[in-house]
């Protein structure tokens, strides 16, 4: 996919965008849950635990939280209505926030099927309850920004903006994975490209975002490589994943400074396990040349 391509499908998104005034709150983003229903693709099962915590405690201190892409795994899932009933403590935790107004939902290629338009509430219809059911209690939006006063505009979307087949041909990549691909796997298949051809990818999305972020001066916050990063000039940020082995990434943005947070397990000396936060990096969110 060419920076052309690229560009475009960036302002596609910022068609459907949600702006928040950035200097009056403090923000928690992170992606990537590919939530699931407890079988062998579910991702998110091994961190649930340490993520209900982590929300618990930033909705204790009124962090807005933007969810940034890829909540639910629907490639492989059809049912909405089994997520959340297998996950309905995140859901609770994740309503709380909505009632104080802090929950932002932006889709990514994983859950772009829950987007409709901007302004509406996200709905899926339940086979077994003959009715539709809500996702979420908010609306869906591709991007948001965050707007604040005599500093650079920060923007933020899931990041398969940087590759054509997840974000024009999402119908065929999920047809491909539901009903090629996982049945291979599930007969002991394995693909052994998938992990270099990710790499280069991720790389060419990151200069992309880079590249755009400087050619407008703004700073793009992303998702969907499940690489952290946090760029040297300040204009792009990556949250990483929710669901790395035996631990969380995320970004935390509070008076104007970033952090890259990574939250995991702690053993005690008394053996008693702790819910732990550690930052990795701290950076002021402002660009430089």
């Amino acid at each position: 996919m060419s920076y052309s391509t690229t560009k475009k499908a960036i302002l596609k998104s910022l068609k459907h965008c949600y702006t928040i005034d950035g200097n009056i709150r403090k923000f928690v983003i992170l992606s990537d849950f590919h939530m699931g229903i407890a079988t062998h693709y579910d991702s998110f099962l091994n961190n649930s635990k340490l993520i209900a915590f982590a929300l618990k405690k930033y909705i204790q201190e009124d962090y807005t939280i933007i969810i940034n892409g890829d909540f639910l795994e629907l490639w492989v899932n059809k049912n909405i209505e089994t997520i959340k009933y297998i996950h309905q403590d995140i859901f609770k935790i994740l309503y709380k926030a909505h009632q104080k107004g802090n929950l932002i939902y932006i889709a990514g290629n994983h859950d772009s099927m829950v987007f409709v338009h901007p302004e509406r509430i996200a709905t899926r219809f339940s086979l077994s309850l003959r009715k539709n059911i809500t996702c979420l209690p908010v609306p869906v939006y591709l991007s948001a920004k965050i707007l604040r006063d005599n500093k650079p505009d920060i923007l933020i979307f899931h990041g398969h903006q940087a590759s054509f087949y997840n974000f024009y041909a999402i119908p065929l990549l999920r047809c491909g994975i539901r009903y090629i691909f996982r049945p291979l796997e599930i007969m002991g298949m394995k693909d052994t490209t998938r992990e270099r051809l990710s790499r280069v990818e991720f790389k060419k999305t990151d200069e992309r975002f880079t590249r755009y972020a400087k050619e407008n001066n703004c700073i793009i916050v992303a998702g969907h490589t499940h690489s952290s990063v946090c760029e040297n000039t300040g204009h792009y940020y990556n949250d990483g994943t929710v669901i790395m082995p035996r631990c969380s990434t995320l970004l935390e943005l509070e008076n104007n400074r970033f952090s890259l947070i990574r939250w995991d397990i702690h053993i005690k000396k008394s053996g008693t396990l702790k819910a732990r936060r550690k930052v990795l990096i701290e950076r002021n969110a402002d660009v430089s040349i």
